[in-house]
This record gives structure tokens, C-alpha cells and sequence, in this order.
């Protein structure tokens, strides 16, 4: 929960600052520090998820690195809960990406309008 509100608020103020000293088409930009914030978030639970295949090794589940307990919390969880939290963040980076292509096209088409 942690890293998705401070993803949030990052996201909110980066595009707030780009839009504020003039940078070109600052939604699009939001949305891809989204993409790769969320691409972070896969990555991580995707790694808690496979370190956690076999508990018996692993002395029962644990969750092994920092984005992910900022994800998942420090409550440990089962296997299950795991799989259920990286799924929920590939769904994340696939709307990321179709809201990046249209942002795009929009801030295209608005910017061929003011010519």
C-alpha cells in the first residue's frame, strides 16, 4: 500500500513540475514513469513469488525484498496472496500502457491543433 501511494503522489508532482516549466506532452511522461514504477512492482513480486515456490526450503513464505514488503506489508502472507498481488500489478502495467498509447495520441492531436 505504501508504494502505491507514494507511486501516486510521485507520479501527481512529477507531472504537476513538467507542467509547470513547459516540458512537452507531461501526461504521456506521467504515465510512463507509471509504467516503469509499475514495472518495478512486477519485477519485485514476480521474484517474491518464485523464491517462495518452494516454502519448505525457505523455511515457510517470506517475503525477501523491499519493494515488495512496501507492496504486500511486513504481515509475511501465503503463497497465494503473493500470486494474487502480481497479477493485480501485470493488470496495472498492461492499463499503463494502453493509457500511455492514448494520452499520446490525444496530446498529438492537441498539439497538431494549435498549429
Amino acid at each position: 500500500m505504501v508504494y502505491l501511494v507514494g507511486s501516486i503522489v510521485f507520479i501527481l508532482v512529477s507531472v504537476l513540475v513538467m507542467k509547470k516549466v513547459d516540458v512537452i506532452n507531461p501526461f504521456s511522461k506521467g504515465i510512463l514513469l507509471g509504467i516503469v514504477l509499475s514495472l518495478l512492482a512486477n519485477i519485485s513480486l514476480a521474484e517474491n513469488v518464485a523464491n517462495n515456490l518452494q516454502p519448505e526450503e525457505n523455511d515457510g513464505y517470506s517475503i525477501r525484498n523491499g519493494i515488495a514488503r512496501w507492496i504486500l506489508g511486513d504481515d509475511g502472507g501465503i503463497l497465494v496472496d503473493f500470486k494474487s498481488a502480481f497479477i493485480t500489478s501485470t493488470y496495472f502495467t498492461l492499463l499503463f500502457l494502453v493509457l500511455f498509447v492514448v494520452i499520446v495520441v490525444i496530446e498529438t492531436r492537441i498539439i497538431k491543433n494549435k498549429r
